[in-house]
């Protein structure tokens, strides 16, 4: 008869000096999935954004120095002070963008992990992380991180086969000790 271990069907985190568990049932993973691809997805959304706003940006700077070198009318004086209007109005759009991002993206993780972990986690880790957005993240990527490799079968299957191999290996070094032993005593 073949013994067969069944693995865990859920992962145990301690985050902070709080335990987490993490159920590794179909229907959750794929909830965990939904969840951290909304945050990527909304991220990569957002980058897209702020490189349309930046690239914007440089088209005015570049409109108004050509504008500059071609017309006699403008002065430095002139240049200067519509290049700052130009700064301070993409500088606020930005700043106002960039809230908004973080405030979304901040959202968005304390849904996943809300997902993960049951409601109220999200704030609950929010606040072990010291309300800290980026130490969040860090939290995030190492639960995505075990929860992939948890998942993973290749490991699984090296880990195991390797098992198999030093328990072959570890037989076969007791029947050569057997079989050393049998030749010393009939010697």
């Amino acid at each position: 008869m073949v013994k067969i271990e069944v693995p865990s069907s859920e992962l145990k985190f301690e985050i902070g000096i709080k335990k987490f568990n993490l159920s590794l049932a179909d229907k959750s993973r794929g909830k965990y999935a939904e969840s951290f691809n909304k945050i990527a997805l909304q991220e990569s959304k957002d980058v897209h954004k702020q490189d349309i706003e930046l690239t914007e940006l440089n088209q005015k700077f570049a409109d108004l120095e050509a504008k500059y070198a071609t017309s006699e009318d403008m002065t430095e004086a002139q240049y200067r002070k519509q290049r700052a209007g130009i700064e301070d109005t993409y500088y606020k759009k930005i700043q106002r963008q960039s809230h908004t991002i973080q405030d979304r993206q901040l959202q968005l993780i304390k849904g996943f992990l809300n997902d993960c972990f049951g409601e109220g986690s999200g704030d609950e880790i929010y606040k072990i992380c010291g309300q800290s957005s980026a130490v969040l993240r860090k939290v995030v990527i190492q639960i995505n991180a075990e929860l992939e490799k948890s998942i993973g079968t290749k490991d699984y299957y090296d880990n195991y086969m390797s098992k198999l191999k030093d328990m072959k290996d570890d037989e076969s070094t007791t029947e050569e000790s057997a079989d050393i032993q049998k030749q010393e005593v009939s010697n």
